[in-house]
C-alpha cells in the first residue's frame, strides 16, 4: 500500500539531493561509502534549565537514510564516524558528534526517509 507522506518525502529528498547535493565520503573505521549529501551549518542554543545558555554551531548533513550503506548494510550514524568533503584541492574532515543532551543525528520525518547528521569540522588535508 502506498504511503503518500513517505512518497512525498522521498520525492523532496531526491529533489534536494539533485539541486544542492555534494558527493562526500562517509567513513566508519575501514568501511566507507560515497554518497550525495546536502551540507548546512546551523546555530543551536541549549538552555541548562537554570538560566544558562550555550550557543554552538553544527555542520549538518542531510541525506537519504537508504543511501547510508556500509559493507552492504544500511546503517544509522555512529558518533565518531567521519564525513570527508573535497572542495578544490582541500579535503575537509567532519566528525559525527552530538552535544550533551542532544543526539548526533535525527530523522527529518516520521517515515525515516531522510537523516540530519550533526558533525563538527575537525581538520583538513590536501586532496
Amino acid at each position: 500500500m502506498s504511503n503518500p507522506p513517505s512518497n512525498a518525502m522521498k520525492a523532496a529528498t531526491g529533489s534536494l539531493k539533485d539541486f544542492a547535493g555534494q558527493l562526500v565520503s562517509y567513513r566508519r573505521g575501514d568501511a566507507s561509502a560515497g554518497l550525495t549529501a546536502v551540507h548546512s551549518r546551523r546555530d543551536y542554543e541549549l538552555t541548562d534549565g537554570v538560566g544558562g545558555v550555550e550557543m554552538f554551531s553544527s555542520d549538518d548533513w542531510l541525506l537519504a537514510a537508504a543511501d547510508l550503506v556500509l559493507d552492504g548494510s544500511q546503517v544509522t550514524p555512529d558518533e565518531g564516524d567521519r564525513i570527508r568533503q573535497t572542495i578544490g584541492q582541500i579535503v575537509y574532515i567532519f566528525e559525527v558528534m552530538g552535544r550533551p543532551g542532544w543526539p548526533h543525528f535525527n530523522f527529518c520525518d516520521t517515515a525515516g526517509v531522510r537523516l540530519r547528521i550533526h558533525t563538527r569540522l575537525i581538520g583538513q588535508e590536501a586532496a
